[in-house]
């Protein structure tokens, strides 16, 4: 009996260190994705406004798409670029305006801007919950 009750406490603690590394690892993840979204707006010139004029199924299943999007710089130069995220149906429909972000240098590596900081936040949030669950479970199989 002592002895299965020690090899559960093992397990929790175990658990709990894997929930750490998996919550650490998806903190970083979300620090990567704050990181290159904070370096991309540092370059970016606009914002502008684009319109979808078609859109490109997205992988997987779901009603979501890559729109292509048609802007013009300030000098009046038309930009065309496929977004690299995809978008619900809804969000991008041909015709949809959607706002965007480019590079001064070159218009061409231009971006979406419907979700902002969104994703860069959620990532980092979940990470940071699920990182502190794992502490949890590893801290209250310590305590007697």
């Amino acid at each position: 009996m002592l002895q299965s009750s020690l090899s559960m406490l093992e397990v929790w603690k175990l658990l709990g260190i894997l929930f750490v590394f998996a919550g650490g690892l998806v903190v970083l993840y979300g620090t990567r994705l704050f990181s290159d979204r904070w370096a991309f707006l540092r370059r970016a010139a606009g914002p502008a406004e684009g319109t979808v004029i078609r859109r490109i199924a997205g992988q997987g299943t779901g009603a979501r798409y890559h729109p292509v999007v048609l802007f013009h710089t300030p000098q009046g130069e038309p930009v065309v670029f496929q977004s690299e995220e995809d978008f619900p149906d809804r969000r991008c429909r041909v015709g949809t305006r959607v706002p965007v972000l480019y590079e001064g240098a070159d218009p061409s590596r231009a971006r979406v801007n419907l979700r902002g900081w969104y994703d860069a936040a959620m990532t980092f949030y979940l990470g940071a919950l699920v990182t502190a669950a794992g502490f949890l479970l590893t801290l209250q199989q310590l305590t007697p």
